[in-house]
């Protein structure tokens, strides 16, 4: 089972992403983050498998893709459209979805 923990500013979108994921055997949401000071503590407490957040709460990468990489958590960033996935793939992140 993939602990997942999601990070966006909307309740909404991610209670909308929790449902839809808790639907699933091989998924269990284990955190829902608001804001992007408390992504550190929720990867260092929780070390979910992986970390799906708003690239609106990461506009550094690097603090994030290294906080991932101490807790063995796989980055996915959830891009508007228009953004560019190469930017979040080189700096380290595993995959890039778009909202």
């Amino acid at each position: 089972m993939l602990k997942v923990a999601l990070a966006d500013k909307q309740a909404i979108f991610r209670a909308g992403i929790a449902k839809v994921l808790g639907v699933e055997d091989e998924f269990r949401i284990v955190a829902q983050v608001q804001a992007s000071d408390q992504i550190p503590m929720t990867l260092e407490k929780l070390r979910p498998n992986v970390l799906l957040f708003a690239t609106a709460l990461a506009p550094e990468l690097q603090p994030l893709v290294q906080a991932a990489h101490r807790s063995k958590t796989r980055l996915v960033a959830m891009a508007e459209s228009g953004e560019e996935p190469a930017s979040y793939l080189s700096a380290g992140v595993q995959g890039v979805v778009y909202r």
